[in-house]
């Protein structure tokens, strides 16, 4: 016997997506429509960040994606059309997956201010060793110079 396959609706198009934006020292969710063009969305992410329009640099990553994938840049209406495209496509995997039972992590396009470099706990720890060793090499110069 042939067993019955469960038939699911289709899923009903994304007209909006929830973008995770930091500001603040915060996270600020602001819902976007798929809709939207590259010079709305900056003028959004510009009041958000205080700063013109002309001046937003931003990266986006999914809630969904492992952290090691990193982050895309978003830079013009390409990359916005990108932006949409992959996230419908992972927001319906991400449904398949919840109708399995093995999801439950909800969407949101998190975006990253790029405008000034973000520190690594990594250049913490490096910035902390070059401290160490600049402050033994003072100590053992000060010490070569106290020998009579």
């Amino acid at each position: 016997m042939k067993k019955a396959q469960e038939v699911f609706p289709e899923p009903e198009p994304i007209t909006e997506l929830m973008f995770s934006v930091p500001h603040g020292g915060a996270n600020t969710k602001v819902p976007i429509a798929t809709s939207i063009s590259w010079p709305e969305l900056q003028s959004i992410l510009a009041n958000i960040f205080s700063v013109p329009p002309k001046d937003v640099r931003v990266a986006y990553r999914f809630s969904t994606s492992t952290w090691t994938l990193g982050y895309n840049h978003l830079t013009n209406k390409n990359t916005l059309q990108s932006l949409f495209i992959d996230a419908i496509n992972a927001v319906h995997t991400l449904e398949k997956s919840r109708r399995q039972g093995n999801h439950r992590k909800n969407f949101v396009v998190e975006i990253k201010d790029t405008r000034e470099p973000q520190k690594t706990k990594r250049d913490k720890k490096k910035k902390a060793k070059q401290t160490q060793k600049g402050a033994m090499k003072v100590t053992t110069i000060a010490h070569v110079r106290c020998k009579p």
